[in-house]
C-alpha cells in the first residue's frame, strides 16, 4: 500500500486496504498508520481521520506515530494551500476560522516534523511513566 500511496495511486491502495478486509485479515496498527499517512499525504486528511476511528474501536491502539501523522496533517491544514492538499479545501478556514500562530510561534513544516527518533524517545518516555505511575519501576 505504502508503494501506491507514495506514487499517488489511492485507488490501487484502497482495494488493496479493502481487499485485505474481505479476506478476513484484521488490520495492526503499522497496517492503520499506512493507511492513515497514505491517504494525508494525498490530500484526504478527512478519510485519514475516519480510518483513525477505526483504529480506536479495533482490538489495536493508536501510537505515538500515529498521532504524528495526524498532527502533520492539521499542521499542513493550516497553512493556506496545504490545507487544500490536506482535503479541507479553500472553505476550511470558513469552517474553523484563520490559521492562528501558537504560543511558540506559526505552525510550519519546519518546527511541526517529529523525527522517528523524537518519536520513539517520546513513546519510550510515556511507557516509561506508566511503568512508575504503576509500581513496576
Amino acid at each position: 500500500m505504502k508503494g501506491f500511496f507514495k506514487k499517488g495511486n489511492v485507488h490501487d491502495a484502497t482495494m488493496i486496504w479493502n481487499e485485505m478486509l474481505k479476506e478476513g485479515c484484521k488490520p495492526n496498527t503499522v497496517a492503520y498508520n499506512t493507511m492513515i499517512y497514505g491517504l494525508r499525504l494525498n490530500g484526504m486528511l478527512l478519510r485519514a481521520i475516519s480510518i483513525f476511528y477505526k483504529i480506536a474501536k479495533s482490538e489495536h491502539l493508536p501510537n505515538v506515530k500515529t498521532y504524528g501523522i495526524l498532527l502533520n496533517g492539521f499542521a499542513n491544514a493550516v497553512s493556506g494551500r496545504a490545507g487544500r492538499r490536506a482535503g479541507l479545501g479553500p472553505d476550511s478556514q470558513a469552517r474553523f476560522g484563520p490559521a492562528r500562530p501558537g504560543p511558540l510561534g506559526p505552525i510550519n513544516a519546519k518546527n511541526s516534523t517529529m523525527s522517528s527518533r523524537e518519536a520513539t524517545r517520546q513513546g519510550n518516555d510515556i511507557q516509561e511513566t506508566e511503568r512508575v505511575l504503576e509500581g513496576e519501576g
